[in-house]
């Protein structure tokens, strides 16, 4: 499926943003460290009195960090409506973390081990005397224990942390504050509101600092090198070039290789990306003033606000691969200079303190420094004295360890967002091509921008027109300047799966609307598409092999999260599984979808959804019962034949067997089909002639229908009766019957599906949500997907707007739901219903349209003139 842009809004951005070269930041800023490294070798005394500027812009940077990250995480967790969520991407994070230190250890340990620097030095750790700035951290590390950094974590007062720039307990008390504003309920929504006005507000000022980071560059730059001398990197050039070619190493295979192989990036593009923080970095020897950036680029790739809200701030004290590689380097090249022997045990002693002790590098002075003493104070085989060695050259050394640190950080804040489903990687992927622009760091860039659009239009969007099913034209909302949108639409049958409709919907919002946090969530009904759009969600997919509906084998997805599995029934034996489409109404049978439960009990699963709906069968879930072990049986004992015809032969019932192995499991029939299982409203009278069945044909499967449910009651089942004549029995050709005589509970499809995929969750903190499906009828408004996300984002305060393919209801009856509604119908005069590149295009027309009317992306004359 391709999509071809116009002339939008979002190409006329990119051309603003295009400045020239002399303009951009990062060339900026690689000019004034070339500038300072020039100044610092050729006037090393007036360099130095260049110290103020440099300092002054770090501490300006650090004066935000401890907000930045406090209304971050804040924002991040009371977005998540399951606090289970936060947890999970904590422990995944920090599991990371720790593998990923311990990488970083071994390669610094290796790299030492093989080339031996220190062989040869003999330095005598008695006539080494520390003075100054180094004599202070060794003290300070001297008496710092391995173990501070836990219980430093909980602070002494709540500003505190945020006047000492200790981020490791800034962390602790947005968790703590981010928790409890979620669980105090609506108390908390002012807050929440609040938070994310001050966080523009930050980030605001912000922007005003950024302006000073070539200044900034210049005298780090300068100072450094005017007060340690370029003879400094001669003396330990040896050491200096290991670290470097060590950590490239480390950065380009180990978390290229991760970033590749799981999360499928590039990390070459990666580098391309950030690379304004990269010499931001370079030229200030910290990762500070590059963490806002880290993260407003993330979220602009595509990852969960929530996930990087977490994830960045607690990497930052957790996940320093450039300092581990830095502790383990440094430590044994001590050791080595100053003749200590040290056995492999040793080293991997070490390294297990270093694990620890690396935790406490990030957000002091010095960091690094104090971070080494205590390893070598921890040990006490390494003499503390020898950091001398090498306190010369630290200064050229920090530069490595913060990039590190950094693209560290970035690589596993995606790993942890892959892992949690939180990952929009299409989008990733065109942000790193260059293709989605940069996010902006103020809203200037919109502001600046031409209101009207050319008019040159290719032949497939001259077909495209403009309107309302409201009528007249739409007054832009009052939304915050970059508006959290959620798109969950459902299928468009014919054309487009769920998720191929959220994503045409997402390309034209942004390109009206490049700021606007969009989050997307393809829905199912229990229908086709069931399985398709929980995998889009939280759910990994499985292949199952079953027996189709003509009896047929056929390979089935199934979807499956922890002990859940869903099952689509139109999956397995649909109309769609069919050999060569030849229906069979009669002898279709429902046997795959008992193979498939045999599988999820297999698993272990103790809960199964059956999604009901598009099936070729109408057997009452006969098939589906004797796979689980239930005997059906003619008057001489053998199994009755396939489908409904089958049932007409019934003579004896025994359900004992399937109701066993079932027991203790939760079993959900999701359907928004209300029919009973016989009679004029019956599964067959209703859903038998689209499956085939001639008049004939629906007189005898509704008779034997009856004399399954006669037989039942003869068994002595309780309420087989009844049962046949609630709401939703007729579901699926009578699956959902069977499953109510196995003990399952009938929910909204709807409903059911909206909750299991976290459509609450994604509502919370949403301007406004757009939905839809192939056509809004009658039907929708029974309750369908669109009308029941409409409710619950009515109940949250949310404008619901509705996309569709056609739209058969006028203004007045969908207006009690929707804001507005488009459809595909009132843009084009082609057929799009089984076109899906028109389809998509079109749609990509609608989320425009949505961005320009309700976003206030531009004139409403504008917005005509296309």
């Amino acid at each position: 499926m391709t999509h071809t842009p116009g002339h939008g809004r979002a190409e006329q951005a990119a051309r603003i943003a295009a400045k020239p070269w002399y303009r951009q930041l990062y060339v900026q800023v690689l000019v004034a460290i070339v500038i300072g490294i020039v100044l610092g070798w050729r006037w090393p005394d007036l360099a130095t009195d260049m110290e103020p500027i440099g300092t002054t812009f770090i501490t300006a940077m650090k004066m935000l960090i401890g907000p930045i990250v406090f209304l971050t995480i804040i924002g991040g967790i009371a977005g998540v409506a399951d606090l289970k969520k936060v947890g999970r991407t904590g422990i995944k994070a920090l599991t990371y973390f720790q593998v990923g230190t311990i990488v970083a250890l071994l390669t610094g340990l290796v790299a030492i081990n093989v080339f031996r620097l220190g062989d040869g030095v003999h330095a005598d750790p008695s006539t080494l005397k520390t003075s100054g700035d180094a004599s202070q951290y060794i003290e300070t590390g001297e008496h710092q224990h391995w173990w501070e950094f836990l219980t430093g974590i909980v602070p002494n007062s709540f500003f505190g942390p945020f006047v000492e720039g200790n981020i490791l307990q800034v962390i602790f008390l947005a968790v703590v504050f981010g928790i409890a504003i979620k669980m105090v309920g609506k108390t908390g929504e002012p807050i929440i509101a609040a938070v994310g006005r001050l966080t523009e507000v930050v980030f605001k000022v912000l922007s005003f600092v950024m302006k000073a980071a070539p200044l900034g560059a210049f005298g780090a730059m300068s100072y450094a090198i005017g007060k340690f001398g370029l003879s400094t990197l001669t003396s330990l050039g040896s050491l200096i070039v290991l670290f470097y070619v060590t950590s490239a190493l480390f950065v380009v295979v180990v978390l290229g290789g991760v970033l590749a192989l799981y999360v499928r990036l590039n990390i070459f593009q990666l580098f391309r990306y950030f690379k304004e923080e990269f010499w931001l970095i370079l030229g200030t020897s910290t990762a500070e003033p590059a963490l806002p950036g880290l993260m407003r680029k993330l979220q602009h790739m595509g990852a969960e606000r929530s996930t990087v809200g977490l994830v960045v701030p607690t990497g930052y004290s957790f996940n320093l691969d450039g300092a581990a590689i830095y502790l383990s380097l440094a430590t044994l090249y001590i050791a080595q200079a100053t003749d200590t022997s040290l056995s492999i045990g040793q080293q991997l002693g070490l390294l297990a303190v270093m694990l620890l002790t690396s935790k406490g590098a990030a957000g002091a002075a010095g960091g690094g420094f104090i971070a080494l003493t205590a390893t070598l104070s921890t040990v006490g085989s390494v003499p503390a004295a020898g950091i001398m060695l090498i306190f010369g050259i630290d200064k050229f050394m920090s530069e490595c360890r913060a990039l590190v640190n950094f693209f560290g950080n970035a690589v596993a804040t995606l790993v942890v967002a892959r892992w949690e489903n939180g990952l929009d990687l299409e989008r990733a992927r065109a942000v790193l091509a260059g293709k989605a622009g940069e996010p902006p760091l103020t809203n200037e860039a919109e502001t600046e921008a031409p209101r009207g659009r050319p008019s040159g239009r290719s032949a497939a969007h001259r077909t495209v027109r403009r309107a309302d099913r409201r009528g007249g034209p739409l007054m832009a909302a009052s939304v915050s300047l970059a508006p959290s949108v959620l798109i969950a639409p459902d299928k468009f049958k014919g054309s487009l799966t769920a998720d191929e409709v959220a994503r045409a919907l997402e390309r034209g919002l942004l390109e009206g609307a490049p700021r606007a946090r969009v989050s997307r969530l393809a829905l199912a009904d229990g229908g086709e598409g069931s399985v398709a759009a929980a995998c889009a969600g939280r759910f990994s997919a499985e292949k199952v092999t079953v027996t189709g509906p003509t009896g047929q084998p056929i390979t089935a997805p199934v979807a499956v999260r922890g002990r859940t599995v869903l099952i689509e029934a139109a999956a397995v034996c649909g109309l769609g599984a069919l050999p060569g489409g030849v229906k069979a109404p009669l002898t279709a049978t429902s046997r795959g979808i008992g193979q498939a439960v045999r599988y999820a009990l297999a698993g272990g699963a103790d809960t199964i959804v059956l999604a009901l709906g598009g099936v070729a069968t109408t057997d009452g879930g006969a098939g589906l019962l004797q796979s689980l072990g239930a005997v059906l049986a003619r008057a001489d004992g053998t199994p009755i034949g396939p489908g409904g015809r089958g049932l007409a032969d019934l003579h004896t019932i025994d359900l004992a067997e399937a109701r066993t192995a079932l027991a203790g499991v939760d079993l959900v029939l999701a359907t928004d089909v209300d029919n009973p299982l016989l009679g004029p409203t019956g599964t067959a009278a209703v859903y038998g002639p689209q499956k085939g069945a001639t008049e004939d044909d629906v007189r005898e499967l509704d008779t034997a229908l009856g004399t399954f449910v006669r037989r039942l009651e003869a068994a002595g089942v309780e309420d087989a009766a009844r049962l046949a004549r609630t709401a939703g029995a007729g579901a699926a050709g009578g699956l959902g019957y069977a499953g109510m005589l196995l003990g399952g509970r009938v929910c909204s499809g709807a409903d059911y599906f909206l909750t299991l995929l976290g459509a609450d969750e994604l509502l919370t903190g949403a301007d406004f949500v757009v939905t839809g499906e192939g056509s809004l009828d009658e039907q929708t408004l029974s309750g369908k997907l669109p009308i029941a996300l409409a409710r619950r984002a009515r109940r949250q305060g949310v404008a619901a707007h509705a996309v569709a393919g056609r739209c058969t209801l006028p203004p007045e009856r969908t207006a009690a739901h929707f804001r507005s509604v488009q459809a595909l119908t009132d843009l084009t005069d082609q057929d799009c219903a089984n076109d899906s590149e028109l389809s998509a295009r079109l749609l990509a027309q609608c989320g425009l349209n949505l961005a320009d009317r309700w976003i206030g992306g531009r004139t409403d004359e504008a917005a005509r003139s296309v």
